[in-house]
């Protein structure tokens, strides 16, 4: 299957491994061995060219400790390459495997863009794309990061096939592979990239790119991927479905029993709790489409390569049950797939868009399954449980992202909106140093007539109300989850969901920057939309507002810090990326590492070393972005952004401000320490500058009109025009820029 460049042929199978029972382990079958699936493609290649490549595999299915043999036949088309191939030393082919489904058969996510598996210890999603210094899938050129499937042939040009008149070139390639003992077993899908080494380590991609280059774009290289293999005993692959992508903010729901290895990330808020009202903006019933979404499946929606599964959207079936509250069951039948539709399937079936008639606890059951071009079946989906209710949206005293200090107290204050008395449950926990042991308390308490709640003053250990006390007595990460719940006498049921995450500090923590070690200017990407916008941490930053909303601009805050004089990492880190650039020193930023040198991402047992960032911006209005993110040179604090999908965050303007934060976790498994750095600083929107500037001290930051105000001041805890009980303490905190 090819993401990047059109496939102009067709994936020639001689037999599928499809598990005769979906959902049974799928053990290695007797004589399976000596079939021989082929895959073939015609690609387009630079100057008008094409390059056609037949791929055989000696099996299937293998074991651990067995050799395999990939054989590999190409034909180039280029009159420019014939008429010149004495000067190259030949044609090169690089097999990797890379393993798209565990043992158990779960899916696995290669770029963490719309859904992730690796979560915290929490639960969290992390967000991250492949961690790579080349731009080829192995560290035979500088990479930190190889597959247990890696091999590196050169067709020289003495055994290359030559036709100069008609500009074609042919050859072989055998590659024999012997896979180690310990190789962990799945699922695993082969890429063969393809090229020409013009001097020994010189690589060139067909379409006349440095592949090896880790800013060389998908879409430069030349590569196919097919499959998928098995290596080991394992059960049949399953795929992440979810489901309400385009319905929820936060990107969706997935089934219970994917709870705890994979959950969605679009940066906007995280939930624990799928709400959804029964109404639309209208007053009219809403209708809800229950089909399935992929999100770990690349589409064009991805700005990195996610997994590539060449899918059959016209195969494949799925059914649908549901539970209402009062325990009645909804049987809405099953039906094929007939398209592709967004990020998933569809049937194009009118009754799987629903709508639900009754407030409370729904259970979806939606189970199916779908297969590739080669016939394998994968299976999906699972119970979903998603809540009808008009939504309450709960404002907490504290800002999303708040950095606390050791035996700091948490103000757990907070405001529903509409102002109601709803019942709330908070939940606090702590990961002391990030080492996976979860501490969780929780109490209730209610809000007052106005929706305001502030805990009451205590003093002593045994005035009541001691039991909201939110307190974290060592470092670590944090989670404080706010569940409100109120029903109206006529039965209308209330429900709202907020979820805070940041970082305790007890030790000096580093102080991080998004200012690399560079004099000049610094470029994260390619895009010319994406500006850097380096800052130090208690910066404050101008920056301009919206141009096209169509078309936003995107202010790029690339996290990390100075290598020099830091303790507490290893020694050639390479959990620690080098940003270069510069003379101040080596700049890095954390992402996660594996001693055994494969790719973390994809095989998150070997991970040994965890680095991630914790990053919030919040606007005034309380909208806000949080991701955590695995680091690596394009990782960027949340920005200032405009609609994705229509109606979901409103258009920055002149006046508004953000507040920034971010904090950074390493945990080194092994050695049993972690380290925490944090990241502070603001951002004002300004209709007086263009481009992107630093805030002077002593200038104004923001004007209303009659004249600059110095000090802008963001969220006192109390919003304005609160209404108190008598008796209510009063909770003065507040936030400021610069």
């Amino acid at each position: 299957m090819l993401r990047h460049i059109p496939t102009i042929g067709t994936i020639l199978l001689l037999i599928g491994l499809s598990p005769s029972v979906l959902g049974q382990e799928q053990p290695r079958a007797a004589g399976l061995d000596a079939v021989s699936p082929s895959w073939s493609f015609t690609v387009p290649m630079v100057e008008d060219g094409t390059w056609d490549i037949e791929i055989t595999s000696s099996s299937r299915s293998f074991e651990p400790g067995d050799g395999m043999t990939i054989a590999i036949d190409f034909t180039i088309h280029s009159v420019g390459l014939a008429l010149n191939v004495d000067r190259i030393l030949g044609i090169y082919t690089l097999v990797t495997g890379a393993r798209v489904f565990d043992s158990d058969g779960d899916m696995i996510g290669n770029s963490h863009e719309m859904a992730s598996t690796v979560l915290t210890s929490g639960g969290l999603p992390i967000h991250g794309e492949p961690s790579i210094e080349c731009g080829l899938p192995t560290n035979r050129f500088g990479g930190k990061f190889r597959h247990p499937i890696d091999s590196y042939v050169l067709t020289p040009t003495s055994q290359l096939q030559v036709d100069a008149r008609n500009g074609v070139i042919k050859g072989t390639a055998v590659h024999g592979i012997l896979l180690n003992p310990d190789t962990p077993p799945g699922w695993y899908q082969l890429r063969v990239d393809t090229g020409l080494e013009v001097i020994e380590g010189n690589l060139i991609s067909l379409w006349g790119k440095d592949p090896t280059l880790p800013t060389t774009s998908h879409d430069e290289q030349s590569y196919v991927t097919c499959g998928p293999i098995a290596v080991g005993t394992i059960a049949s692959p399953r795929m992440l479905w979810t489901l309400f992508s385009q319905s929820m903010p936060n990107g969706g729901i997935v089934a219970a029993e994917d709870t705890g290895y994979a959950a969605v990330t679009r940066g906007i808020g995280f939930i624990t709790q799928a709400i959804l009202p029964m109404k639309d903006p209208r007053g009219s019933q809403a209708r809800y489409l229950i089909e399935p979404d992929f999100p770990l499946v690349w589409n064009p929606f991805m700005r990195s390569s996610g997994t590539e599964l060449d899918l059959d959207y016209h195969s494949g079936w799925m059914e649908v049950r549901i539970q209402n509250p009062d325990g009645a069951i909804v049987d809405l039948g099953g039906a094929n797939f007939a398209g592709r539709r967004g990020i998933g399937a569809t049937t194009n079936q009118e009754r799987f868009q629903y709508s639900f008639a009754s407030y409370g606890r729904h259970r979806i059951e939606l189970t199916g399954w779908i297969k590739d071009s080669t016939g394998q079946v994968y299976t999906g989906g699972g119970v979903y449980e998603l809540n009808i209710a008009r939504p309450l949206t709960i404002e907490p005293n504290v800002l999303p992202g708040t950095p606390l200090r050791k035996n700091e107290y948490f103000d757990v204050g907070f405001q529903v909106y509409p102002p109601v008395p709803a019942d709330v449950e908070i939940t606090w926990s702590l990961d002391p140093r990030s080492a996976g042991r979860l501490q969780t308390n929780k109490f209730n308490v209610r809000a007052n007539r106005w929706g305001y709640y502030t805990p009451p003053i205590v003093i002593g250990r045994t005035r009541p109300g001691r039991e909201t006390i939110v307190q974290f007595n060592d470092a670590g990460e944090y989670i404080v989850a706010f569940r409100a719940s109120y029903r109206e006498p006529d039965g209308t049921l209330w429900l709202g969901e907020k979820i805070l995450t940041g970082l305790v500090f007890v030790d000096e923590p580093i102080t991080l920057s998004s200012r690399p070690p560079s004099t000049g200017s610094y470029s994260v990407t390619s895009d010319a939309r994406y500006h850097p916008v380096p800052a130090d941490s208690g910066d404050c930053i101008l920056l301009p507002p919206p141009g096209n909303p169509d078309l936003p601009t995107v202010f790029t805050f690339p996290i990390g810090f100075i290598m020099d004089g830091q303790s507490g990492f290893r020694t050639d880190d390479s959990a620690l990326v080098e940003i270069p650039g510069g003379t101040a020193g080596k700049f890095v930023v954390p992402r996660f590492a594996s001693a055994s040198g494969l790719f973390p991402r994809m095989y998150p047992s070997e991970i040994d070393r965890r680095g991630y960032l914790v990053s919030t911006a919040v606007r005034a209005d309380f909208r806000e972005q949080t991701r955590i993110t695995e680091g690596n040179p394009s990782v960027h604090l949340p920005y200032p952004t405009y609609p994705w999908l229509k109606g979901e965050i409103a258009s920055d303007a002149p006046g508004d401000i953000y507040h920034f934060w971010t904090g950074m976790i390493y945990r080194d498994i092994a050695g049993n320490s972690s380290r925490y750095g944090y990241y502070s600083s603001g951002a004002v929107i300004s209709s007086e500058i263009t481009v992107p500037r630093m805030h002077v001290p002593g200038a104004h930051l923001v004007s209303d009109g009659w004249g600059a105000r110095n000090l802008v001041i963001h969220n006192c805890a109390v919003r304005p025009g609160s209404i108190v009980s008598e008796g209510t303490p009063f909770t003065p905190g507040v936030y400021y820029l610069p």
